[in-house]
């Protein structure tokens, strides 16, 4: 009982969730419907050769009751019904589909006339109706006019003993039967909708973006430290940072992202609001190729990280002192042919363990750990990693690599920084 309680409970919460989807994606789906209804009345209004249709009627008579060469029985009426029928079938034989084209003169062949031309008894009456659909409407006039005017004579001779007359001879059709705008706009209407709706659930469910914070705990097992938007929210990550690194003397902090997701404005918020709360802090701009918290917090730092490595500077001569009340910054210096090899050298570390005494947390903004290798390198330069992610831009598929090459390396990861999208609208997380 309680199993089927709660497949039920499930089966209604993706319901709703389908539903909620709908909801929000309906300017898409609208758009979806209105394109293909447009395109369907585009096509069936100046693609689709117009088709017109017109006919003749026979009466078909037994004049003997009984043909010769059918061994019909019955009524006049039966009979005759059943010739109507006879009839029908042999106005598509070769010899007065020949007949026929001879006749008109209008060049189709016998095979493109019996495509054209169809006959058939009407609800077992006497009644023989013979139409002809053509693209020209003179032509389905002429056609209809000349099979009824040929027809009953080349058929008695094989049928003896039977009648056709001529009920009603072929006008001259003024509407095209085909194509049925309407109809095909709607049918484009119909289609656009459900290939819309079904499009939008395809995408929601191979969208790998990440859309609430929740995901990355479950999947990864690891806690989400804050969550910001712009200037908002980094009091709260500030304090769960605090309490990640617990212990005693300078704390070293890395803050990495697979790339695109602002590690480097994360990383100068919180360097910024630990120093407000009068600790002091250094931030070190490691990402040595793409360089973004040096240039928020010291634009006009003319040394950095790279020159201190190379030798071109002493580590305290490149740091920018006081950009803020308690925060100094030492930026990412001149850009390197490759960032990995030079951050990997050796001597990362020991301009770290350098500003060790020095400062209360230093936070290191590094690049994407693409391998074990780089994980193992964020594993000896801090004492804990804080991976950046961007909401509904950052894919699932990206943190797992990078989560990998971390974890393969060795380093400590304490959590999850979440920010805003490109919207800049704040991610909530509703579970």
């Amino acid at each position: 009982m309680d199993d089927k309680f709660e497949e039920m409970t499930e089966d209604q919460i993706d319901l709703v969730k389908v539903f909620k989807i709908l909801v929000v994606k309906l300017p898409v789906i609208l758009a979806a419907t209105l394109a293909f209804g447009l395109a369907a009345f585009v096509y069936s209004s100046w693609f689709m050769r117009p088709v017109y249709s017109t006919n003749v009627k026979l009466y078909v008579n037994n004049q003997q009751g009984v043909s010769e060469s059918i061994k019909v029985q019955g009524t006049d009426v039966t009979t005759s019904s059943t010739l109507a029928d006879v009839y029908g079938a042999m106005i598509k034989t070769d010899r007065i589909l020949e007949e026929v084209a001879d006749n008109t003169e209008l060049g189709y062949t016998t095979a493109q006339l019996s495509s054209m031309i169809s006959a058939s008894g009407v609800d077992g009456t006497p009644l023989l109706v013979v139409t002809v659909r053509s693209n020209y409407p003179e032509h389905a006039q002429t056609i209809a006019n000349v099979v009824a005017d040929i027809a009953p004579a080349l058929i008695q001779d094989v049928a003896k003993g039977s009648s056709a007359t001529i009920v009603d001879r072929a006008k001259l059709p003024r509407r095209p039967v085909s194509p049925n705008i309407p109809r095909v706009t709607l049918i484009g209407l119909a289609l656009g909708l459900v290939l819309g709706a079904a499009g939008v659930l395809l995408a929601e469910r191979f969208d790998l973006r990440i859309k609430k914070p929740s995901r990355l705990t479950e999947r990864f097992g690891l806690p989400v430290l804050g969550t910001v938007a712009g200037g908002a929210g980094y009091d709260a990550l500030r304090n769960n940072v605090k309490f990640s690194f617990a212990h005693s003397g300078c704390r070293r902090i890395a803050i990495t992202g697979p790339g695109g997701e602002g590690r480097g404005a994360m990383a100068a918020g919180i360097a910024e609001s630990i120093a407000q709360t009068g600790q002091r802090v250094l931030l070190i701009d490691g990402d040595l190729g793409d360089p973004a918290a040096g240039r928020i917090l010291a634009p006009d730092a003319a040394l950095g990280l790279s020159n201190v490595l190379v030798g071109d500077s002493e580590p305290d001569a490149a740091v920018k002192a006081n950009v803020r009340k308690n925060l100094d910054v030492l930026a990412s210096g001149d850009v390197p042919p490759d960032p990995i090899e030079l951050l990997a050298g050796g001597d990362t570390k020991k301009i770290i363990d350098g500003f060790a005494g020095k400062y209360d947390y230093i936070i290191f903004v590094a690049p994407t750990a693409e391998d074990e290798n780089a994980g193992a390198l964020l594993a000896e330069l801090a004492d804990g990693v804080a991976v950046t992610v961007r909401m509904r831009r950052t894919t699932m598929d990206k943190i797992a690599d990078l989560v990998g090459a971390l974890r393969g390396g060795g380093a400590r990861i304490v959590g999850f920084i979440c920010g805003a999208d490109k919207t800049g609208r704040k991610e909530r997380d509703k579970k």
